[in-house]
């Protein structure tokens, strides 16, 4: 759990983590919001669906960023 805390950037000792924890984590994270757009959205167009994982990974992974800006400085 704490590579994970360190994953999305709530490390007050703002300590990083390595290379293959960042992919694993990216990894589970991606899996999750695709099984929950999946079961949010059953009936819509693949497309569409696509462009709305899109959408909510580049708004998680800008929030991840934004967290470890701010507990960085």
């Amino acid at each position: 759990m704490d590579s994970l805390k360190r994953f999305f950037g709530f490390d007050p000792e703002r300590r990083g983590i390595s290379t293959s924890a960042s992919l694993f984590w990216s990894l589970v994270v991606s899996l999750g919001v695709s099984i929950i757009l999946r079961a949010l959205l059953p009936g819509m167009n693949p497309l569409f669906r696509i462009v709305v994982f899109f959408g909510v990974m580049f708004a998680l992974f800008s929030w991840i960023d934004r967290n470890r800006r701010r507990n960085s400085s």
